[in-house]
């Protein structure tokens, strides 16, 4: 399959060239092959290899533009989390979130009244997913661990939930069904030039070694954090666009927090809000927001951000939360336009789109929730450049083919694994379990406590372009952040699934345990 993709790339001419592939650049792919055009995507490390799969998962209006009246922002994240809930159904789902009151009495009229005009913007119909104001002994109900002595009250509202990676890849797999020929751990070493303007990449193929050429008629760079580089080999002294800052998480047990409902709390030190999540069977709490000018390929969580986080647990609930329970932290960089503000947390997540005098078009900013009305945004500028003149479609395509044959439902392997299929991989769950019934020994679990099976890596080699064991386990599957291992403890059994498929040799899969023990160390809380 990967030797395919790569023949196309190298002697195949394309409209469309786009470096990046996180949720960004897959956006632009599948939008520009829905419209016909020929694409291809090439990016130096995983789809989601960077941001896109280190977010708060949230597919969201945006609470926290609206308090900065950022109103365009707030809206069109508004429209683009209603329109998700209907493309990816079982992917993206909507979710309830409870603002606790601590005696903040003008806070209180603030939020109410920041809440009434959120639903406006939202257009909210469902009467049930309207905010509501709830008492104390709601609250509580709903988050018993809160510290009673300082709650007086709380705000109930709706935004939703998704898998960051997954949703990235089922974007990718969209892509793919249009036509877009799309490849990771292909790098770009600089751009081609046709006179002075802009004509495709040459590019290392880092599994195989090998350098050849992806010409197309038109090349946008949507590398995220990685942008500056890209315009670097279009022009040395391009200025900078993108100033990284960084965001940790951490995971913890549900049971060591259990809430009902995603819960913002302030923070200790600055009241910055922060999220509390229900997700996959864990709790991930975060965001921080900080600048940073470390390396951007392997950004980590620091001790005194991890710190941070838990004081802000320890601050609203009871639950004495110490750097010991923590399952996994993460840390993942947003590609902020703009250096002059005093604190990252206000500059705009609005997007832009710059081109430059060889044609290079480059696409900054923005955020996971606004991704696919990013991509028609630059998708227009490519097709008008290349006179095409379909409008953009993805608004109508649906992502995610909703499970619907119940009698296949009965036929996995537990009810846990059946309604991770389902949810997971859709109509597509038919697949696995068509080979777990040829070989049923792929219906074993990876980890006796989580849902995923060997058939899962199979797939995700097969259907979704993973080359390592970090590509399975920690975005294919989420086990980096749900096992208090990180997934060392199946990483073995993933290995030797992998090497079938891939036709690795012992030295090899020897040396991708290795990289994953590294990968999964920067994972670990700080002792």
């Amino acid at each position: 399959m990967r030797a395919q993709v790569l023949d196309q790339l190298a002697n195949r001419t394309f409209d469309l060239l786009v470096i990046g592939g996180g949720i960004t650049g897959m956006g632009i792919a599948q939008d520009a092959a829905a419209r016909g055009m020929q694409v291809a995507l090439a990016d130096k490390s995983d789809f989601a290899g960077g941001t896109s799969s280190k977010s708060s998962k949230l597919i969201h209006g945006g609470l926290r533009y609206l308090q900065q009246l950022d109103i365009a922002v707030t809206r069109e994240s508004c429209r683009e989390r209603n329109l998700l809930r209907q493309l990816a159904p079982g992917l993206v789902e909507p979710l309830q979130f409870l603002m606790p009151l601590f005696r903040y009495q003008f806070k209180s009229l603030l939020f109410s009244a920041g809440l009434i005009a959120y639903d406006r913007l939202a257009g909210v119909a469902k009467p049930a997913e309207r905010h509501r104001r709830v008492g104390r002994a709601e609250v509580l109900r709903l988050a018993p661990c809160m510290n009673a002595d300082k709650v007086t009250a709380g705000l109930l509202y709706y935004d939703a939930i998704t898998d960051d990676a997954r949703l990235t890849l089922t974007v990718a797999r969209s892509a793919e069904r249009h036509g877009a020929v799309l490849s990771n751990y292909v790098q770009v070493i600089h751009l081609l030039k046709f006179g002075s303007q802009v004509c495709g990449a040459m590019v290392h193929d880092l599994i195989h070694d090998r350098k050849f050429e992806i010409k197309a008629r038109a090349v946008v760079n949507a590398g995220g954090v990685w942008i500056d580089a890209v315009r670097h080999m279009d022009r040395k002294d391009s200025p900078a666009l993108v100033y990284p800052a960084m965001g940790i998480h951490i995971t913890i047990p549900q049971e060591k927090l259990p809430v009902e409902t995603a819960i913002v709390i302030p923070s200790a030190h600055d009241r910055r809000l922060l999220f509390v999540i229900p997700w996959l069977g864990v709790t991930v709490i975060g965001t921080t927001d900080t600048p940073y000018q470390g390396p951007l390929d392997q950004p980590q969580a620091a001790a005194q951000d991890v710190d941070y986080v838990i004081d802000a647990v320890n601050d609203a609930f009871s639950v004495g939360l110490a750097r010991k329970d923590l399952i996994s932290t993460y840390a993942g960089l947003r590609p902020l336009i703009g250096k002059n503000s005093r604190s990252t947390a206000d500059v705009s997540r609005r997007h832009r789109v710059f081109e430059s005098e060889s044609g290079l078009l480059t696409i900054a900013g923005g955020k996971l929730t606004t991704y696919r009305s990013m991509a028609a945004d630059i998708v227009d500028r490519v097709a008008r450049r290349l006179s095409v003149r379909v409008p953009c479609r993805t608004q109508a395509i649906v992502l995610v083919d909703p499970w619907n044959n119940t009698g296949d439902a009965l036929a996995a392997p537990a009810p846990d694994i059946g309604a991770h299929l389902r949810q997971v991989y859709g109509a597509e769950a038919a697949i696995i379990l068509d080979w777990v019934e040829e070989n049923p020994g792929l219906c074993e679990r990876l980890i006796s406590a989580l849902p995923y099976i060997k058939a899962e890596v199979v797939y995700a080699v097969r259907r979704e372009s993973a080359m390592t064991l970090e590509d399975v386990l920690a975005r294919r599957t989420r086990i980096l952040l749900q096992d208090r291992s990180q997934g060392m403890v199946c990483a073995p059994t993933v290995a030797d699934l992998m090497a079938t498929e891939l036709g690795w040799g012992e030295a090899r899969r020897d040396q991708q345990l290795r990289d994953y023990a590294d990968y999964a160390r920067r994972h670990r809380p700080p002792e």
